[in-house]
C-alpha cells in the first residue's frame, strides 16, 4: 500500500524487483527511509551558470534548444582539469550551453570547434552525425569570441585524440 493507503499499480517485472529488494533490507526492514546526504559544491557555479547561459540565449549551440532544465554549463577547460586556473573555473568564455548529449559529445572529444566552427571526430558513426545533426565545417555566428582561446585549448586535445 502506498502511503495514502491505496494499493500500487500490480507490474510483473517491477514487483519481483521490489521484493527482491527488500527481501535484502537487514532483517525487519520493509521499505526504504529517506536520508540527507551532503555533496560538494562547486564554488561560484551558481553564478557561472547564470552567465553561460545569458551569453547563450539561443540555447544548445547544436540543437537550439533553449528549456533550462535540458541545458548544462558546460566548461571548455574541464573544471577539474590541472590546467584549469581559478579564474578559469568561474571565466564564462570558458563556457559553453549544451545539451547533455552534445555535452557528452563535447567532454569525451568527439566534437569540438574551430572558433566558430564546428568539427567532428571521424570515428563517429554516420548514424549519430545523421541523428544529432552534426555537419562537420558548421558555422556557429553566435559563438562569442571570448570562448576562443578556451576553444582552440580543447581543439589542440581533440586534434591529438582524433
Amino acid at each position: 500500500h502506498s502511503q495514502t493507503g491505496q494499493q500500487r499499480a500490480i507490474h510483473p517485472y517491477f514487483d519481483v524487483a521490489q521484493k527482491a529488494i527488500e527481501n535484502n533490507l537487514p532483517s525487519g526492514k520493509k521499505g526504504l527511509k529517506q536520508k540527507f546526504v551532503y555533496q560538494k559544491a562547486r564554488e561560484g557555479q551558481g553564478k557561472y551558470r547564470k552567465g553561460v547561459m545569458a551569453k547563450f540565449k539561443n540555447g544548445c549551440l547544436l540543437t537550439g534548444i533553449k528549456e533550462d532544465y535540458l541545458l548544462h554549463a558546460c566548461h571548455i577547460i574541464p573544471y577539474i582539469h590541472p590546467d584549469a586556473t581559478v579564474k578559469d573555473k568561474i571565466n564564462t568564455n570558458n563556457g559553453l550551453a549544451l545539451t547533455p548529449t552534445a555535452h557528452k559529445l563535447f567532454d569525451e572529444h568527439k566534437i569540438s570547434f574551430d572558433k566558430n566552427k564546428l568539427v567532428v571526430a571521424d570515428n563517429l558513426s554516420a548514424e549519430v552525425n545523421k541523428n544529432l545533426g552534426l555537419q562537420p565545417g558548421r558555422v556557429f555566428i553566435d559563438m562569442p569570441k571570448g570562448c576562443y582561446p578556451y576553444l582552440q585549448w580543447h581543439l589542440d586535445r581533440f586534434n591529438e585524440r582524433n
